[in-house]
């Protein structure tokens, strides 16, 4: 499975629970897509997790994103 199929898949299940209160804050849908785009474009070079898509709790810092 390529990056964005990995991405559209994610991003479909979460559709198919439309449970606002799983995320405190939601990546949009295209800047996850394009960040897909981004791997696939780059390749693995040695990234063992490359393209699977995770989540990250709000109390962990993470760059571009608002910790709690």
């Amino acid at each position: 499975m390529t990056p964005v199929e990995a991405a559209r898949a994610a991003l479909a299940a979460d559709r198919t629970h439309a449970d606002p209160a799983i995320w405190i804050t939601r990546v949009p849908d295209e800047a996850v897509l394009e960040r897909a785009r981004t791997l696939e474009k780059e390749g693995p070079r040695g990234r063992a997790l490359w393209g699977v898509p995770f989540a990250v709790k709000d109390n962990i810092d993470a760059a571009g994103l608002p910790t709690t």
